[in-house]
C-alpha cells in the first residue's frame, strides 16, 4: 500500500477489493451490533510484519465483488476493545497505531464503519506476534490471507531484530578520533556523487556521521561516542581490532 494513501470517503471503500493490503471484516458479532473481532490480531500481524495495510470494520465483499455494509451502533466498544488489546503486552507483542489510525467513518446510506490504518513494523520492531510467543503467534501476509510464519522464518526476523539494535549500540570509550579520516572522505564523496542534492552534503563530518547513525548520543544517559556500524563503516584498523 502507498504510504500516503487514504480512504477519505464512502466511494473510495466501493471502489476497493481485498487483497495483500486491504481486508475487510463484517464485524457485526453475536449480536449485530459490532464486535472487534477474533480474526483482527492476525491480520494485525500480519499486515504489520508485510507491508502494512488497511481494515475497514462494517464491510463484507461478495462473491461478485460486490460489498455490504454492517451498521456498527457498538463502534465505540469495538474501538475501546481494539485499543485495550493493542495496550496489552499478553495480546500482542507492540502497538504500532497512533490516534489518527483508527477512525470511524459513516456511509451515505446511514452505515458506520470503522477504519483501522496499520503501519509496517521497522526490522527492529518485528516479528509483530500474538499471545506472548513468537514462534507461534507471528503471521504475515500473502494476497488476501493471514498465515502463520514458520518457525525459521521468525528466527530470521529476531536475528534481524539483534543486529540492527546491536548495530545502533553506543561502544564505550570510541570516539571521533578513532575515525579513519579518509576512509570517511571517500564514502562521503561517493554518497554526493550518488545523492548530489542530499541536505547530509552541507553537513560538517561529526553531524554526518550522526544524521547516519555511526555517532549518537543516548539521551537516557547522556552518553556521546561510535555506534558499532559507525566502527565498523569508518574505524581505524587498530580502533576496529580494539
Amino acid at each position: 500500500m502507498n504510504e500516503n494513501y487514504e480512504i477519505k470517503d464512502f466511494f473510495d471503500i466501493e471502489s476497493s477489493r481485498e487483497d495483500f493490503d486491504m481486508e475487510f471484516k463484517e464485524a457485526k458479532g453475536k449480536s449485530g451490533k459490532g464486535e472487534l473481532p477474533k480474526s483482527f490480531w492476525e491480520t494485525y500481524s500480519a499486515m504489520a510484519n508485510t507491508d502494512g495495510g488497511m481494515i475497514v470494520f462494517g464491510v463484507k465483499e461478495k462473491k461478485n465483488n460486490k460489498l455490504s455494509y454492517v451498521n456498527l451502533t457498538n463502534g465505540d466498544k469495538i474501538i475501546k476493545d481494539l485499543w485495550n488489546g493493542l495496550n496489552n503486552p499478553q495480546k500482542v507483542s507492540i502497538n504500532l497505531l497512533q490516534n489518527y489510525n483508527v477512525f470511524e467513518l459513516p456511509a451515505p446510506s446511514g452505515e458506520n464503519l470503522i477504519i483501522v490504518k496499520i503501519p509496517r513494523a521497522s526490522r527492529t520492531q518485528r516479528p509483530v506476534y500474538l499471545n506472548n510467543n513468537p514462534l507461534t503467534g507471528t503471521y504475515r501476509r500473502n494476497n488476501e490471507g493471514d498465515y502463520k510464519c514458520p518457525a525459521d522464518v521468525v528466527k530470521q526476523m529476531l536475528g534481524d531484530q539483534i543486529n540492527d539494535t546491536r548495530d545502533a549500540a553506543i561502544i564505550d570509550g570510541f570516539g571521533i578520533e578513532d575515525i579513519s579520516i579518509e576512509t570517511l572522505k571517500i564514502y562521503r564523496q561517493n554518497f554526493a556523487n550518488v545523492k548530489p542534492t542530499h541536505p547530509f552534503n552541507d553537513y560538517d563530518d561529526n553531524n554526518f556521521l550522526q544524521q547516519i547513525g555511526a555517532y549518537a548520543k543516548d539521551r537516557q544517559t547522556g552518553q556521546k561516542g561510535l555506534t558499532f556500524a559507525g566502527i565498523l563503516m569508518f574505524g581505524k584498523l587498530r580502533s576496529i581490532l580494539d
